[in-house]
């Protein structure tokens, strides 16, 4: 799994997310959120948090790689919610690559994270 970009698909249109210190610095800028509170506001409220990362992620991906990109926040609040909202599959596994996305590796039990180093006795 790449840590930095995940493909969400509602019905037939299929949208590329990045995630990342590009696409986190201009979601903090634009929400004016610090990581701690988006994660909070995720945790209290992923009816409304899921869905702004979500589409700041898609927007980001698309302005990055010179795609147009027609919606609005509202526009693509209202996609999700035809396809099921918040609690599908599609919007929890973004979620999912959204949070390992933002976790440190050592966090994330990589190969050898939690292996201590001994030294051999003598």
């Amino acid at each position: 799994m790449n840590r930095n970009k995940a493909v969400i698909k509602f019905g037939d249109q299929v949208f590329e997310c990045s995630f990342g210190i590009g696409f986190l610095g201009e979601l903090l800028e634009h929400t004016d959120l610090s990581l701690q509170e988006i994660g909070v506001g995720i945790e209290k409220n992923p009816i409304k948090y899921v869905p702004l990362v979500m589409f700041h992620s898609v927007k980001y991906n698309a302005l990055r790689y010179g795609k147009e990109f027609t919606l609005n926040l509202y526009t693509f609040t209202d996609l999700i919610e035809a396809n099921g909202g918040v609690t599908k599959p599609t919007v929890v596994n973004w979620l999912k690559a959204f949070v390992l996305s933002v976790t440190p590796p050592e966090i994330n039990g990589k190969p050898g994270s939690d292996k201590k180093k001994v030294k051999p006795s003598k």
